[in-house]
């Protein structure tokens, strides 16, 4: 949710369902109510008289004296009574007890979060003129069993607009460091299992808005309409229609109803312009509407699609940092280089950092052996990659095949 940005969605779904429940809640004290009167209406009116008439048939027959009933009567009351103190006395105990045991939980989780490490994160246009995006990193933090260290000898590792392809073998720290990176967006406050094992400093030449991570896991909300988990806080209380259709357009271009993933047949399977048009009705139509779990029926290139809408494509300008993690794992070879290419023409001004596991990995160095590691679905991708390496990053390595994009091929 936190890493998604998808908390004030979360608080407005949750608020609503909060409204629903307390609704709810109020016919059923209405009804307790109703049942609560009509108890006490059959007590005053059908079972007490009841008892009266009962004990008078029993004190005219002689079978019991009013002594006895007296008696009697001062014992299940006081039994009664004794009942009820202690009753009530427990139930305020257990109260004070369980408010006790929250308190305690309470200072607990103030307490590890006011120790807990954060990264020094720092924004705001340091060299003068030059406002193009930059990300300086200089940390050492570790993750289960990983260490891993960004930065030597005092220097940072330097990110300036490009898009940059960081692989390295499993669990050894990619994600952990595009998530130290993406807590600059929350304060610094680092994700559970993350630790710093020095200082961490993060200078961005940017804002903490301009700050997007894409995770592994894609969150999509339950009981809601996709088109406004898709929509910027600043629009859910507007008109979403018009938004649906945008995003449906977007949608529609990166085929995500195709029937064949291999580009003949454009526009998601139908050909021709009323055949997309339609499809772009039906898929708003589909965005606009409510749906338990509208993930749960989505491929995962499907689902990464939808992600790259919501956090690229429907904004103004594309985040100036966007970090990916795995993003292109769960997309065919043909649906890369469509997502490829729309991502480079969106994001001409943005550092995009990727995690990414190339088919082969040959020596890293010059020429085309290095180059390779640039390629994605058969074409130049990356303008440069970073190298997570017995436990340090090491810094980018252009790619010399990133000026040889064949333009012509990237636009078919």
């Amino acid at each position: 949710l936190t890493a998604t940005g998808s908390l004030e969605l979360a608080r407005e779904r949750w608020g609503e369902v909060a409204l629903q429940a307390q609704a709810e809640e109020r016919c059923k004290h209405v009804i307790n109510a109703l049942r609560n009167w009509i108890g006490w209406l059959y007590w005053q009116d059908v079972l007490h008289p009841s008892i009266e008439v009962g004990i008078a048939w029993l004190l005219e027959a002689g079978h019991v004296g009013v002594s006895e009933i007296w008696l009697y009567s001062r014992v299940i009351e006081d039994s009664i009574d004794t009942l009820l103190t202690r009753s009530r006395a427990e139930a305020q105990l257990a109260s004070v007890r369980r408010n006790s045991d929250e308190l305690v939980a309470l200072h607990a989780a103030v307490a590890e979060a006011q120790a807990a490490a954060r990264v020094r994160c720092s924004f705001g246009d340091e060299h003068g003129g030059d406002t193009s995006a930059t990300v300086r990193v200089r940390c050492e933090f570790t993750r289960g069993a990983s260490r891993v260290v960004v930065g030597s000898g005092g220097e940072s590792v330097e990110l300036r607009p490009s898009v940059y392809a960081l692989f390295g073998p499993n669990g050894s720290g990619k994600s952990s460091l595009l998530a130290l990176l993406s807590s600059c967006a929350r304060g610094g406050a680092l994700p559970a299992g993350l630790a710093l094992a020095g200082e961490c400093d993060v200078q961005l030449r940017l804002s903490a808005d301009d700050i997007v991570e894409v995770t592994q896991r894609l969150y999509c909300p339950l009981s809601c309409q996709p088109v406004r988990w898709l929509a910027p806080s600043a629009h859910r209380n507007t008109s979403l229609a018009p938004l649906a259709a945008r995003a449906a357009a977007l949608l529609t271009e990166l085929h995500f109803w195709s029937r064949r993933d291999d580009g003949a047949a454009a526009g998601g399977g139908t050909e021709g312009g009323e055949g997309r048009r339609e499809e772009e009705e039906s898929l708003a139509a589909e965005l606009m509407a409510e749906h338990e779990d509208y993930c749960g029926a989505l491929s995962g290139g499907q689902r990464a699609k939808l992600e790259l809408v919501r956090s690229v494509l429907l904004r103004p300008v594309c985040p100036r940092l966007l970090l990916l993690d795995e993003f292109f794992a769960p997309l065919s070879a043909w649906s890369k280089a469509l997502v490829a290419g729309r991502l480079r023409a969106a994001c001409p001004d943005s550092v995009v950092v990727v995690v990414y596991h190339p088919d082969s990995m040959p020596e890293a160095g010059e020429g085309e052996a290095a180059d390779a590691l640039c390629d994605l679905a058969g074409g130049a991708f990356f303008d440069a990659f970073m190298e997570v390496r017995d436990g340090k990053l090491l810094p980018p390595k252009p790619c010399q095949a990133a000026a040889r994009i064949d333009s012509e091929a990237q636009a078919k």
